[in-house]
């Protein structure tokens, strides 16, 4: 859990490593984090829009979600 958020794992690949997190706030889907070709995507809904950030780190996703829904 990372600031009252809680990232929880719904996807690993055959090697058991995980590969993506819905990240929960309240119990309610607010993020999702997910590593696609050598990258870390981070999508929130921002008003109407999905915005993403991509990176090869997966604590500044995580770290921009956090920045992003705390406002």
């Amino acid at each position: 859990m990372l600031a009252g958020f809680l990232f929880k794992e719904y996807e690993m690949n055959q090697e058991g490593v995980v590969t993506g997190y819905k990240v929960l706030l309240k119990n309610e889907q607010v993020a999702t984090l997910e590593y696609r070709s050598h990258t870390w995507i981070g999508a929130i809904v921002k008003d109407i829009n999905i915005i993403t950030k991509r990176d090869q780190s997966v604590m500044r996703v995580a770290g921009w979600i956090i920045h992003e829904l705390k406002g």
